[in-house]
């Protein structure tokens, strides 16, 4: 990754420092490099975002009674209830306490589980 940086570095102080020519080969060689740096700022950031988001979005639309679940707040409970924006989720036997969907950091599975417990 450094060594990446390095030569986008190096790509820009050599488009920088060209000779303008007639003018127009500055800026074409601008351009160049501007659509490359989107182009990785794209798959280096947004594109791993956009997967990461839609992960997450489909746990959360999954969500049913019975889960074990982990909210963004760090409290673990049970699901007891879904609604369109809600979750209720029982903390203890008499606890209950209602959460907005976007709430809901985790769904603890099995492999999670391990996971959690290490930490």
């Amino acid at each position: 990754m450094n060594a990446l940086l390095e030569q986008i570095k190096e790509l820009i102080l050599q488009v920088a420092m060209a000779p303008g020519g007639d003018g127009g080969g500055g800026l074409w060689s601008m351009l160049l490099l501007m659509a490359v740096l989107i182009g990785i700022w794209y798959f280096l950031i947004i594109g791993p975002e956009r997967k990461r988001r839609a992960k997450t979005q489909e746990m959360i639309s999954n969500l049913k009674t019975g889960d074990r679940v982990i909210t963004v707040g760090g409290i673990h409970g049970t699901v007891a209830g879904v609604t369109d924006k809600t979750v209720i989720l029982r903390v203890s036997e008499q606890t209950k306490i209602e959460f907005s969907r976007q709430a809901i950091g985790t769904v603890v599975t099995p492999e999670t589980e391990a996971v959690v417990e290490k930490k």
